[in-house]
């Protein structure tokens, strides 16, 4: 038999047609509208945040290019927070705009997305379904959206993410445009120093045995310049896995020339994402620990969180930035002063035009200083053969 059922028109709980007050409420159940159900019926239970199944998950990593390394380009990655950017702030809920961004991405990454639209629209968030696919999405990236997700800003966190992506780019691009010429440079004389090097070697008066000495110094450039390509590509391969990545970065950050632009680089992108998060509302501990990821740099994600306790115990923003012993004390002070006038994230905002105008200051000087360091690399070679063909030219006189 059936038993007949009442809905609640206060709280939507369903009691027996027999009684008068709801069981959940305690209100009056009159002029309820009665509902017929199996009297052993059970209310389902909510359906738990999905999980992708192990065989489709392995399935997807293997298409993002393996476990450990960051299969995307950086253009891809900026591409998909900018677009999903635009949905968040167009009203689509994040499960939507992961459905949408399937059309408008690589096509192996398309499976991810898929598995990321279900597991938000299962009840899951997106910084977990992110989480899995680590060859995807840096850690600090992670972070940040899980951050902006508690906080309610997502797009905000998009924006970030996406404008400290595309000025990566930027750099990158413009070092690389800077120095081909200088590299350039440095493949000519490397061949100009194996024919002098080979030149003595061929028999003097015979055309033939120097165009010979010619095409064998030729094919010893061919050799070092297939040896360097490899090691370069060897190298990047290395370094875009996680172990890889920080001893890269350890090494890269003490060279002469591009040490400099990467430090005010990292600081550039720990301002810039504590300033978005500090804007949008987020608890200062969560703002300056996905701020410390963002920047990418061990030394500073492990003198953040050293300076953690400070802060909970009432220590002011800019006593852990000083404490961090990485910043100038130019910025220093203009965070002190935008916490004496409560406008702590207009003062980031602004000490990350600073930040960013002495980055693009290091990169207009850096092929002057380049050219330097380039011509003391051609001109020691150069003075010591030039030494050494003089001294035999004169041994060789003065033993006649």
């Amino acid at each position: 038999m059936a038993t007949k059922m009442i809905v609640c028109p206060h709280c939507g709980t369903e009691n027996s047609a027999r009684k008068q007050r709801c069981y959940a409420c305690e209100k009056s159940l009159a002029a309820a509208p009665a509902k017929r159900v199996p009297k052993k019926a059970a209310t389902p239970a909510p359906a738990p945040a999905r999980t992708p199944a192990p065989d489709r998950l392995a399935r997807v990593k293997s298409i993002a290019r393996g476990p450990g390394i960051i299969g995307v380009t950086l253009r891809q990655r900026v591409q998909m927070y900018r677009q999903l950017e635009h949905l968040l702030k167009a009203g689509i809920s994040v499960g939507q705009s992961l459905v949408y961004l399937q059309d408008n991405t690589a096509r192996y990454l398309r499976p991810m997305l898929t598995d990321m639209a279900e597991t938000v629209q299962h009840g899951g968030q997106i910084y977990l379904a992110m989480e899995r696919y680590h060859t995807v999405f840096a850690d600090w990236e992670v972070s940040v959206v899980r951050a902006a997700e508690k906080g309610g800003n997502l797009p905000e966190a998009m924006a970030g993410i996406a404008e400290t992506l595309e000025m990566e780019m930027e750099m990158r691009y413009q070092v690389g445009v800077k120095l081909l010429p200088l590299q350039a440079t440095f493949v000519v004389f490397i061949l100009v120093i194996l024919i002098v090097l080979m030149l003595p070697h061929a028999q003097q008066g015979n055309v033939g045995s120097v165009f010979t000495t010619v095409g064998y110094a030729f094919l010893r450039f061919l050799e070092i310049v297939t040896a360097i390509i490899l090691l370069r590509f060897a190298w990047r391969f290395y370094t875009r896995s996680r172990r890889g990545a920080r001893v890269g970065q350890a090494i890269v950050t003490r060279m002469p020339l591009i040490g400099p632009i990467l430090h005010l680089q990292m600081l550039y992108r720990f301002v810039q994402v504590l300033g978005a998060l500090w804007k949008a509302g987020v608890a200062p501990m969560e703002s300056l620990e996905s701020a410390a990821r963002a920047s990418n740099n061990r030394l500073m994600i492990h003198r953040v969180g050293d300076q953690m306790k400070r802060l909970g115990a009432g220590a002011t923003l800019s006593e852990i930035i000083a404490a961090t012993q990485v910043f100038p004390q130019e910025i220093i002070y203009m965070i002190r002063s935008g916490e004496t006038s409560g406008a702590v994230a207009e003062t980031l905002e602004r000490v990350a035009q600073y930040l960013r105008m002495e980055l693009d200051a290091q990169l207009k000087s850096l092929p002057v200083r380049a050219q330097l360091v380039m011509y003391v690399l051609i001109g020691v070679p150069i003075i010591i053969f030039i030494f050494w063909f003089w001294t035999g030219y004169f041994n060789s006189m003065l033993g006649e």
